[in-house]
């Protein structure tokens, strides 16, 4: 049996991408040179500064290793891109340390927040960290006080 590895990947791409979710996963691992595996959990993030701009946050192998230091675990960016097919572009150590403060308010394989709030409170929070890029989590409502990682990256020059 081969050791898996957790892995937080993030996808930026176009809302319109979306539609074809399924594919541009597949595509994605592809990509890659990655099996799809049959464990991962996506998360569905928005920027509301940018909602034309979607977050697909992917944990690799939250089944095996449903334990992880967020702190330690491996993040990688990519900007996703479709003219016939999906190309992934791998944005760097930069945007890794810009995304990997909300990376560690995201829980592990959860839906919601890992902080200590109930779901109803996380959609509604208005006290987020300073250095939390706010983006907001799919779910019934948005919270319009969040500013964004959208805007959070821009003002690290990073063109996500």
């Amino acid at each position: 049996m081969s050791k898996v590895t957790p892995k937080r990947i993030i996808l930026k791409c176009s809302q319109q991408y979306f539609q074809d979710q399924k594919a541009m996963i597949a595509a994605f691992f592809h990509s890659q040179g990655l099996k799809t595996p049959d464990n991962y959990f996506s998360h569905i993030l928005y920027d509301s500064s940018t909602p034309s701009k979607l977050y697909l946050v992917l944990d690799l192998h939250y089944k095996e290793i449903p334990n992880v230091n967020l702190n330690e675990l491996e993040l990688q960016v990519f900007k996703v891109l479709r003219r016939k097919a999906f190309t992934f572009e791998d944005l760097g150590e930069l945007a890794q340390n810009q995304a990997r403060p909300r990376s560690l308010t995201l829980g592990w394989g959860t839906d919601w927040s890992n902080q200590k709030s109930s779901p109803a409170s996380f959609l509604n929070r208005q006290d987020s960290p300073p250095l939390d890029p706010r983006l907001e989590h799919r779910g019934p409502m948005a919270d319009p006080s969040n500013f964004g990682m959208e805007a959070y990256m821009a003002g690290r020059h990073v063109d996500l």
